[in-house]
């Protein structure tokens, strides 16, 4: 009797969340279309953070179904990859308080670490001349969370 009431609330879960995800994304938007690089994020009803209004349009959802602004606690974008010189960085935290940053390569050496106390969004650039040519990566966090994102330092 237990388990048949386990599996039915597990059904009845599940296809309450696959309703849920049926009726966000409407799959006649679906399209291909050439959309600006611009980092202005939305976050839409899938809990993913979209690069702009046109990514999320172009994946099915309606303006109804995505707010601007980020769904994860953190996130960024940065400029060039593969970087010679400077990276430009762009970090949004949904909450104010304290962003760390870190720049380490792949055996987990850190070329650059820095806080910025209270901030909400934040530009700022990591300088990465004479940084060995290779894999690293950026990591940026707060209090609830972290981003990852991996970069290529190139001597070109």
């Amino acid at each position: 009797m237990i388990r048949r009431l386990i599996v039915v609330s597990f059904l009845i879960c599940f296809t309450g969340t696959f309703d849920l995800f049926s009726q966000c994304v409407d799959s006649s938007l679906i399209q291909t279309t050439s959309c600006s690089p611009d980092w202005i994020p939305v976050c839409a009803c899938d809990g993913k953070t979209y690069r702009n209004d046109c990514f999320a349009r172009s994946n099915g959802f309606s303006p109804s179904n995505f707010s601007y602004g980020i769904c994860d606690p953190i996130d960024f974008d940065f400029n060039p990859n593969p970087a010679t010189g400077l990276i430009y960085v762009d970090a949004i935290v949904k909450n104010p308080g304290d962003m760390y940053v870190q720049l380490m390569d792949r055996f987990g050496r850190i070329f650059y670490s820095n806080v910025f106390p209270g901030v909400t969004e934040y530009l700022f650039q990591i300088d990465v001349t004479g940084f060995p040519t290779g894999l690293y990566f950026l990591n940026l966090w707060c209090n609830e969370g972290n981003k990852v994102r991996k970069v290529v330092v190139s001597d070109l």
